[in-house]
């Protein structure tokens, strides 16, 4: 799960409620420091080549791969 922390539109305690429920579900909680929109115009997006996509690999590989 990943969590903007300034998100004006999915509100942090919202998110962190969601953690809660899901905490034995989630395979990592990591929040980003920006808003909502981060996640598509940020200038740095290292944590998308950092964190997301090897998770994404580890649990859902490519059939190629």
């Amino acid at each position: 799960m990943y969590v903007a922390k300034h998100d004006v539109i999915l509100h942090p305690e919202d998110s962190a409620k969601l953690k809660d429920v899901f905490h034995d579900r989630l395979v990592n909680y990591h929040e980003i420091d920006g808003g909502h929109i981060i996640f598509f115009v940020a200038k740095d997006i290292s944590f998308i080549t950092e964190h997301i996509l090897p998770e994404i690999k580890q649990y859902n590989p490519l059939p190629w791969e």
